[in-house]
């Protein structure tokens, strides 16, 4: 009931807006045309006179006051901003444009007549219905001009290339109608379209390259057409539908060799045109053969044309694909190569950095007395001195002052490394004491138990997030056999374990993160996870229960929470899978180089 009731809704908003510019009028083209002017109550008024581009009428028309004169501006059709049509007659409505104009101008017949007292043209379509466009004039500064000869200028929503200061418009007057380039800033009438509901996406194009020799090249263009519709031909002559047309022009590095060759296309004569159409059905080929003057080029082709079921539809599309006759190995280019070579050295480069600090890098070694005596010996050292020793203890109580100081629980003073540099100078200070081979008990006893702090402060911990872990190995499997593509498998496998061995963190940084209260970093992406999945136990059913006059009760139920919920948990979730080889360099740069 509520499905039905917002359609009726939907219906009336856009049937009023329709009326409210007049009736819209069927001529058997790709747009219906509005059967008056924007601002007129019939066919015959002349109504309101808008610069382009602007969607009220004002007192004077200059170049001083146009507010689009001097704007690069694109296609205008159906912005409210600029559109006077979908402004002032309601969002079904808007200027035509100029493919629009010439298809009225092509397929219909225009008569020269008077209609109540106007002069203007009558324009019948395919079909027989017709509309009157009256011959309106313009407005110039605070005048209305050419009233008296007879002419009438209506804007179209397309712009001029490369000019920001006018526009087409179709012109005429009782001897000539044609698209011609007005100023902006002139004041003209505008004649609205509405657009109709017929499929424009009845072909899909292929593009495909045939290497004939080391510069020559075939681009073929394959239309595969739906069923019931119709492409028509590069010939269609004058007074069908506007024939196919490919433009290679945007191309810098080719040269055209020939014309686009088609294949043989239908000929049907239409009675309403009396002409010979030529079109196509359910398949058509169209091949252009060039010379490449380089060895990489992404070739674009812009193809307009029409194509024809119930109505003639234009269409506007751009197509694009590539030449590559550079020289491969392996189906590699040189720079592809190298830039695999420096991604493939990169990661082996943080691999193997990380297996050395994880598995390979030694603690300073233990100090044993009869080793060292034995060892002074051999060198033929004498003891060492009590000033000596004393100079050694003295720097291991200097290191143990600098590093950080705090009070823990129980009230008692103490220091431990929380920073890198304090981690590294403790190290050289073992390195110096075990090269001085100390054969004093003491600094034997200190320098082991300062030792033993070290090897406890710089041990990396396993501080990675395991929901994350798990999500991703089971997101991986699940879109890898969606996809049919096991080499993401792979991916995430790598990513993983670059993860894993990543997020070993040096106790002293999670000692510092503790005292600063910021340890999060080994739970913020299982945060991220739990706020994901939050979101998905937080959506609702909505259970609307309605009683009737009659007694009977019906229950309309709305998942439209849950649906939302779960398509967002499942692309959210996916990204984090994606971007687990990022987070893995991140923390890779966080615990290995930078110790933040």
């Amino acid at each position: 009931m509520k499905k039905i009731i917002l359609g009726l809704i939907l219906f009336t908003l856009i049937t009023s807006e329709i009326l409210a510019q007049g009736s819209a009028v069927d001529l058997g083209l790709s747009v219906k045309w509005a059967s008056c002017n924007v601002g007129a109550d019939s066919p015959e008024q002349y109504g309101s006179y808008f610069s382009w581009g602007e969607i009220n009428t004002k007192s004077k028309y200059s170049q001083n006051n146009s507010s689009t004169s001097g704007k690069q501006l694109g296609n205008i059709k159906a912005n409210p901003l600029y559109d006077a049509a979908a402004v002032n007659c309601g969002s079904a409505w808007r200027l035509p444009t100029k493919e629009e104009f010439e298809e009225l101008k092509k397929r219909c017949t225009w008569q020269w007549t008077t209609q109540s007292g106007k002069k203007g043209y009558k324009i019948t379509g395919p079909n027989g219905n017709n509309i009157f466009l009256p011959a309106a004039g313009f407005r110039s500064d605070a005048s209305l001009y050419q009233i008296k000869d007879a002419h009438g200028h209506y804007w179209c929503s397309t712009p001029i290339e490369n000019n920001t200061t006018s526009a087409c418009a179709m012109d005429f007057n009782s001897r000539i109608y044609t698209m011609e380039n007005e100023s902006r800033y002139y004041g003209f009438t505008v004649r609205p379209v509405v657009a109709t509901n017929y499929d424009i996406k009845a072909i899909k194009w292929t593009v495909e390259t045939e290497k004939l020799n080391k510069k020559e090249f075939n681009i073929i263009l394959k239309a595969d057409i739906k069923d019931g519709w119709y492409l028509f031909a590069q010939d269609n002559p004058n007074g069908g539908a506007l024939p196919l047309h490919f433009d290679f022009s945007d191309n810098n590095n080719i040269e055209l060799i020939g014309d686009v060759v088609e294949g043989e296309p239908i000929v049907k004569y239409n009675k309403s045109l009396k002409v010979n159409e030529h079109y196509f059905a359910k398949q058509a080929v169209f091949t252009q053969k060039i010379k490449a003057t380089s060895d990489y080029i992404n070739v674009t082709v812009k193809v307009k044309g029409n194509v024809i079921k119930d109505q003639c539809i234009p269409f506007s599309q751009t197509l694009d694909t590539k030449i590559d006759n550079r020289f491969k190995v392996q189906g590699y280019t040189i720079d592809e190569l190298l830039e695999i070579s420096l991604s493939l050295l990169l990661i082996g480069s943080i691999i193997i950095h990380m297996i050395y600090e994880l598995l390979f890098k030694k603690a300073p070694k233990k100090l044993n007395i009869n080793e060292v005596r034995q060892a002074r010996s051999i060198a033929g050292l004498r003891s060492m001195s009590y000033i000596e020793a004393d100079t050694l203890l003295n720097k291991i109580s200097v290191i143990y002052n600098s590093w950080t100081q705090y009070v823990d629980e129980s009230g008692k003073d103490m220091c431990i490394i929380t920073k890198h540099s304090q981690a590294k100078k403790t190290r050289l200070l073992l390195e110096e004491i075990a090269a001085a081979m100390p054969d004093d008990s003491d600094v034997i006893r200190e320098y082991n138990e300062l030792r033993e702090h070290y090897i406890t402060s710089t041990k990396r911990t396993y501080n990675a997030s395991t929901p994350y872990i798990v999500i991703s190995a089971i997101l991986g499997v699940v879109f890898s056999l969606i996809a049919q593509e096991y080499s993401m498998l792979g991916f995430v496998a790598v990513s993983i374990v670059l993860y894993i061995m990543a997020s070993m963190t040096p106790v002293y940084m999670n000692n510092r993160r503790v005292l600063n209260g910021n340890n999060r970093s080994a739970w913020f992406m299982s945060g991220i996870i739990a706020g994901i999945f939050g979101t998905l136990a937080t959506a609702k059913t909505v259970t609307t229960i309605t009683k009737w006059s009659d007694g009977s009760t019906t229950r309309d139920t709305d998942n439209s929470q849950v649906w939302g919920s779960l398509i967002f948990t499942i692309i959210m979730l996916f990204i984090i899978t994606m971007f687990m080889f990022v987070v893995a360099f991140i923390n890779y740069l966080r615990n290995y180089i930078l110790h933040i």
